[in-house]
């Protein structure tokens, strides 16, 4: 006979988003990213209540809270495997049993991402329907924000005056800069006219074997972004 607990399960969502696989997990691994999306409608997670430790054995953490009461929500997890951008999994050892989420991160060769989320030792009422519905529109809210993210690319916005961590938003707006946007129909500039354009102290960048340097640096996203 097994000894696995009978009340846990396993659960494996699909989901497909409007970005490129090097986007979608830098948001999902970065707190100035997770903070704009994590976490069900009704709740929040400020950026002091995330903690990401990008490496095998990381300390992967949030703190929800619920809007209308202020009740907090903790999520203590340990990362347990961290291979940007294809796979990501992580151990929550304080749920029973031990619950273990893996995601697949699937290049769809069109400017998407297709994930799939397998989650074992789930415990049943994560599995319930009311329990599954809140995880939706925390997806919701991250396809909104990839939106967003978007939207400033496309428009070439000039980064915010003492903005910080530019190498963050460098790396996750140089994929949709790189012509991304023009899956969606915009008027991404190619990567000739993004080369000319981007400077950096004023100065145009420069090629560095096949990467565009100087981009990290000129194309940041506005405060309430970030």
């Amino acid at each position: 006979m097994s000894d696995a607990p009978s009340d846990v399960g396993e659960l494996t969502i699909t989901r497909t988003f409007e970005a490129r696989p090097e986007v979608v997990f830098e948001c999902m691994t970065t707190p100035a990213h997770l903070t704009h999306f994590w976490g069900p409608t009704g709740v929040s997670t400020p950026l002091a209540n995330i903690t990401v430790e990008p490496r095998p054995g990381g300390r992967f953490e949030t703190v929800m809270v619920n809007d209308e009461t202020g009740e907090e929500y903790p999520m203590r997890g340990v990362f347990v495997d961290f291979d940007p951008p294809r796979t990501l999994s992580f151990t929550e050892a304080d749920v029973a049993g031990g619950m273990t989420t893996s995601i697949t991160f699937n290049d769809l060769g069109d400017g998407r991402t297709e994930t799939v989320t397998h989650q074992t030792n789930v415990p049943l009422m994560l599995m319930s329907a009311e329990a599954q519905a809140g995880l939706e529109t925390s997806f919701v809210k991250m396809d909104a924000y990839l939106a967003s993210l978007l939207a400033v690319a496309s428009a070439g916005l000039d980064p915010p005056s003492g903005s910080s961590r530019p190498g963050i938003r460098g790396r996750v707006l140089r994929p949709l800069c790189a012509g991304h946007a023009r899956t969606y129909g915009g008027n991404s500039p190619d990567r000739k006219e993004l080369r000319g354009a981007v400077t950096r102290n004023g100065k145009p960048a420069v090629r560095r074997g096949r990467k565009t340097t100087g981009l990290s640096e000129s194309a940041g996203l506005p405060n309430h972004l970030c």
